[in-house]
């Protein structure tokens, strides 16, 4: 199916921001929204978010990526992914500025779903809850930072490979690798892993409250070979409350094997788009049956 590419600028308190709607010929009546996270803008990654977007207008759905704030070609001042908690409100107004924004220039779509990686992934399940539009969350490796849990993943998935790394012990002998550095830093992620004291952290506490009440469909996409969704699965399976969001109907949990924070190989970003795809089908029948009951 053919489609086409239009700029669109929008305001968002102040602040001009620009976004890119990928048209098919004929469109669905389900639309996705991009959400761009960190520190990058609406290409994407080894340009994930373009190809993805015109792959799925290849299939009749409308797409629109855009530029947060401070990123890409939008004004403002950037926010890091670290600083999601005292951000969040802000991302809110972003993603939904941008929702408006593609729903007045898409006649066609009554119904949105949210596509986004790491801290993006994390402020659409915020996000989407509170908006009646949004029929479904896609969400790579979800940012979930904690000082515990970093800790925890740093040591189970990192340290504890390096021990029986052969080139870490490679380097370590050709005097390229301090020992006592590594120790170092190995000593002080287990005190960090082991400390007691509770975690204060509001926004992964909404990200769970959100996906509580959502009454979408949900996928999650975890990179096989990846720090933050490794921590994202640390933090999850230690709490009953996200144990029971992912054991509700319609939400959806796969690996992709091997792949890294981006999904850097043209492999892993196919896959990607075909779990996209399945996802979105259902979800583009229930749409075309309302407008149908209109």
């Amino acid at each position: 199916m053919k489609h086409k590419e239009r700029v669109i600028m929008f305001n968002c308190a102040g602040e001009r921001l620009l976004g890119i709607l990928t048209e098919p010929t004929t469109a669905r009546s389900l639309g996705v929204v991009i959400v761009v996270g960190g520190a990058q803008y609406r290409v994407g990654s080894h340009r994930q978010f373009t190809l993805l977007a015109r792959h799925l207008a290849a299939e009749g759905y409308p797409v629109f990526r855009f530029d947060q704030r401070g990123l890409g070609d939008s004004t403002g001042t950037a926010r890091p992914v670290e600083e999601i908690n005292e951000e969040l409100p802000e991302i809110m107004d972003d993603i939904g500025r941008a929702v408006d924004t593609f729903v007045a220039n898409s006649p066609a779509v009554r119904s949105i779903v949210l596509w986004g990686i790491c801290g993006a992934a994390s402020a659409a399940m915020v996000y989407g809850p509170k908006d009646a539009r949004v029929a479904g969350l896609v969400m790579l490796n979800p940012w979930a930072r904690g000082v515990k849990t970093y800790a925890r993943t740093q040591l189970r998935h990192y340290y504890i490979g390096r021990l029986f790394s052969k080139s870490f012990w490679q380097k370590v002998f050709s005097a390229r690798l301090r020992l006592t550095d590594s120790i170092r830093s190995l000593t002080n992620a287990v005190g960090s892993a082991a400390r007691s004291a509770p975690e204060v952290s509001d926004f992964r506490q909404d990200m769970v409250k959100g996906l509580e009440v959502f009454r979408g469909r949900s996928l999650f996409i975890l990179s096989g070979r990846d720090l933050t969704a490794r921590e994202f699965a640390q933090h999850t399976s230690d709490s009953a409350r996200w144990q029971a969001v992912f054991s509700a109907p319609g939400v959806h949990r796969i690996e992709v094997l091997g792949a890294d924070h981006t999904f850097s190989s043209q492999l892993w970003r196919d896959e990607v788009a075909r779990a996209t795809l399945s996802f979105l089908e259902p979800l583009s029948q229930l749409a075309q049956t309302a407008v149908a009951q209109d």
